[in-house]
Formats: C-alpha cells, structure tokens, sequence
C-alpha cells in the first residue's frame, strides 16, 4: 500500500516532463482540488475580496484564507488544467507521429 502511495506521489510531482500522464494526473488533482473546496462551501468565503464582512461566526481570518484558497484553486482549474489537458492531447499525438493521426 505505501509502494503505491509513493508511486502515485511520483507521478505527480516528479513525473516526466516530456510524457502526457503525468500532465494529465496533475489537471486532474487540481479539478479535485477544486471540486472539494467547492462541496465544502468555501465558494461564500469569496466575498471577503469585495470588501463583504465574513457571516457570522466565522472568523474573518480564516474567512480570508478559505477565500484565497478557493479563488486559487478555482484560477488553477479554469485555466491551468485545460491547458495541462490539452498540452497532453497534443504531445501524445506527436509522439505517435504523423503517419498515425
């Protein structure tokens, strides 16, 4: 079970450069990022940016950083993980070469 852990590990952080999965794995885990922050309800916290006051019973600080996350993941999720997407479509067909496609 910890092989496989580190593995996956592996492919995330030093997978190669030069290979689609690992640009796949990564678009993947920050949709899932996303996703999480989303279903926990961290979308309100965004409203501190405009200058809201955090609801009650909530401190504001921590009402900042849940904002700041969310709005970071949700940047990294409409723009990285499309490009990391399709920058995976376009290797894997270069790397079948032309007379493949």
């Amino acid at each position: 079970m910890t092989k496989r852990i580190w593995s996956i590990a592996r492919l995330f952080l030093w997978g190669g450069l030069l290979s689609a999965p690992p640009w796949v794995a990564r678009a993947v885990l920050l949709l899932a990022i996303f996703a999480l922050l989303h279903l926990l309800g961290w979308r309100a916290d965004t409203a501190i940016i405009s200058g809201t006051l955090p609801a009650p019973g909530v401190a504001g600080e921590l009402a900042i950083l849940r904002g700041l996350l969310y709005v970071l993941s949700y940047f990294a999720a409409v723009l990285v993980a499309p490009i990391l997407l399709i920058a995976a479509v376009l290797l894997t067909l270069m790397q079948l070469g032309p007379r493949r496609i």
